[in-house]
């Protein structure tokens, strides 16, 4: 048996009325939404008085272990970095990290402002902060571990580089 790649799957589209719903149900919150870019999921940024958090929804070709990863991960960092932002996993009101909607892992995270990295225009400056970042980063992921964390087949994988020959063609040199 085959399984679908999270990107040939398609992402989800739920309607503005349903995210409404998924927020109200699971988390008791109303908010304004806005649309936000995602490569395979469904992202909705809610704005409710004083607070923004992000809704996810998982591709349903998505691993429940790898958004587990992700949770954990968040967790490690707030706990070791706290003052390094992160997103937080917002529980539902049972408790749990994510629910499952129409097939989709769900959850809702805190939001992060700022502007996204590829909207800067890169410089000294920009090349420095990131890499205080990052470093702090590496920090706070010391002797952290997860099962899901060792993902074969998976393209970001920087382990698994040998699977993007295919698109070597279409990467520039300059």
């Amino acid at each position: 048996m085959t399984t679908i790649s999270v990107f040939d799957a398609p992402n989800p589209a739920f309607r503005a009325d349903a995210v409404a719903h998924i927020l109200k149900a699971h988390w008791g919150l109303e908010g304004t939404q806005t649309a936000l870019v995602s490569e395979r999921d469904q992202n909705v940024r809610i704005d409710v008085p004083d607070r923004q958090y992000v809704l996810k929804v998982a591709n349903r070709a998505e691993d429940r272990a790898f958004l587990e990863l992700q949770n954990a991960t968040l967790a490690h960092i707030a706990e070791t970095e706290p003052d390094l932002g992160v997103p937080r996993t917002v529980p539902t009101l049972s408790g749990e990290a994510m629910v499952v909607h129409q097939g989709h892992l769900v959850r809702l995270m805190t939001f992060l402002p700022g502007r996204l990295y590829s909207s800067v225009k890169p410089g000294p400056e920009l090349l420095a902060s990131l890499g205080r970042t990052l470093g702090r980063l590496s920090r706070a992921l010391r002797g952290f571990g997860h099962p899901a964390a060792h993902r074969q087949g998976f393209l970001w994988n920087l382990d698994e580089v040998a699977l993007l020959e295919p698109w070597l063609a279409d990467v520039r040199a300059d």
